[in-house]
């Protein structure tokens, strides 16, 4: 077990990336450098935890996130495979791009309900309950049956590593739920991966593909694109 402070800034650059404290020259160096022994880390203050923080930090199997922590950065989490848990604050209010990418064995998310920005979850999680706080949502990568969006979400954007992709992605899913029509989709490259999400997903047919591909191409029709 090491506690560990964040600094000022952590985001990667110069000495704020986890690994540093084990000879890391950059964030990128993390997986090598981390102690394979090292299971668990104990955050102790701090306002963010801010863009790959642990990138690939894959040994870590329990991560604890103080109170004052209100923002993950971007690929903050990203790679930590050995995570199966994350307990996030009430206090959080932005998880960022493809902040918990290949973070493929969390059981469970509790989402914050002062949540504005939801960036991307991924996991072996069953059931998503997004706060109805939320505004903008990224990449969900689950074992989720059922999802609804609530009316507060104005855009989806499944955009990352400058790739179209998803933002919904769940072998098991039979219903979605729109509150009401999405006000933005952010690209057109999205547009069309959004549409074609749930084949790409999964190769087996869902009750529901047809009536959601319809959906989701009603929707890139009649809202507004940047």
């Amino acid at each position: 077990m090491l506690v560990f402070r964040i600094c000022e800034k952590a985001d990667g650059t110069g000495e704020t990336h986890f690994g540093y404290i084990f000879g890391a020259s950059s964030y990128s160096d993390n997986y090598n450098s981390v102690p394979t022994s090292l299971k668990k880390v104990i955050i102790t203050g701090g306002e963010s935890i801010d863009s790959y923080a642990f990138y690939y930090c894959s040994g870590l199997t329990s991560i604890e996130i103080p109170s004052s922590v209100t923002s993950i950065g971007e690929y903050a989490f990203r790679g930590c495979s050995g995570l199966t848990s994350i307990e996030l604050p009430e206090g959080i209010t932005t998880i960022g791009e493809s902040a918990f990418r290949y973070c493929k064995f969390i059981r469970e998310y509790v989402l914050p309900e002062n949540l504005i920005h939801l960036g991307s979850l991924c996991g072996s999680y069953t059931t998503l309950v997004i706060p109805n706080k939320v505004e903008s949502l990224g990449v969900l990568e689950g074992c989720f049956t059922n999802l609804e969006i609530p009316n507060s979400v104005q855009l989806l954007n499944g955009n990352f590593d400058g790739h179209g992709s998803p933002t919904i992605a769940s072998f098991a899913l039979t219903t979605l739920t729109f509150e009401e029509i999405l006000k933005v989709v952010e690209s057109f490259i999205f547009t069309l991966a959004v549409i074609t999400a749930l084949p790409t997903v999964s190769p087996y047919t869902s009750p529901l593909l047809s009536i959601v591909k319809t959906l989701l191409l009603f929707v890139s029709q009649t809202i507004s694109l940047y």
